[in-house]
């Protein structure tokens, strides 16, 4: 009896398993099928254009070391590159882990030594998958923040060209309450005289009372 991976991860997820040993090929696929994923197969570059053609990119590659050049011309992110768009799972035989333990994380996502079992297999991709999405989900907060960044950076342009050093001098107030609340009205007067809602304010010159002696 196997232990099951967690099932919610497996969900809809696509799996192209590119392993040109048969005996290899249909050990993993029963096994990640076992724990809900949806396996695709293909092995030659007549195979993967075909997959691309028929169905959406997979989620996941699960790569014998000896396609991954195929699995890059695929899959680069740009022409010629070595950083796929789709997480990589390299399946590497014991007297070639040395050669592939560099690029773990730089085009490769993990390695799985060949003799494996497909619940540590499960379990592995489960894992960059889950890596991935946290990686994408920080990468749109990243993106968010620039733009609100630019987005705060044109609006305070926008104020200091309609309200001279009205920005400024509302948001880098550091006095009292009473100071900034003073800095905000004399914003609005401006801001109010320079669209003619008021009148501009001046001050009257009064004398002082006179004295009644003679």
């Amino acid at each position: 009896m196997t232990t099951q991976a967690s099932p919610n991860p497996a969900t809809r997820i696509t799996v192209l398993l590119m392993e040109p040993d048969r005996m290899v090929g249909e050990y993993a696929s029963a096994g990640l099928s076992q724990h809900g994923y949806r396996i695709l197969r293909g092995s030659t570059p007549d195979d993967i254009q075909k997959l691309k053609k028929e169905t959406r990119n997979p989620d996941i590659l699960i790569v014998n070391h000896n396609l991954l050049k195929l699995a890059e011309t695929f899959f680069s992110r740009t022409p010629g590159g070595a950083e796929s768009v789709v997480p990589i799972v390299l399946l590497v035989g014991l007297p070639d882990v040395q050669n592939y333990l560099a690029r773990v994380g730089e085009g490769i996502d993990d390695i799985v030594v060949k003799p494996f079992n497909t619940d540590q297999l499960a379990l592995v991709v489960e894992r960059v998958i889950l890596d991935r999405r946290v990686q994408d989900t920080l990468e749109d907060f990243k993106q968010l923040a620039i733009r609100l960044q630019d987005e705060n950076q044109r609006l305070r342009a926008v104020l200091n060209q309609r309200i001279p050093g009205g920005a400024d001098k509302v948001l880098q107030t550091t006095s009292p309450v009473e100071t900034k609340e003073n800095a905000r009205q004399d914003v609005l007067q401006s801001y109010a005289e320079q669209t003619h809602l008021v009148q501009p304010t001046t001050t009257t010159k009064t004398d002082p009372p006179q004295s009644n002696r003679n």
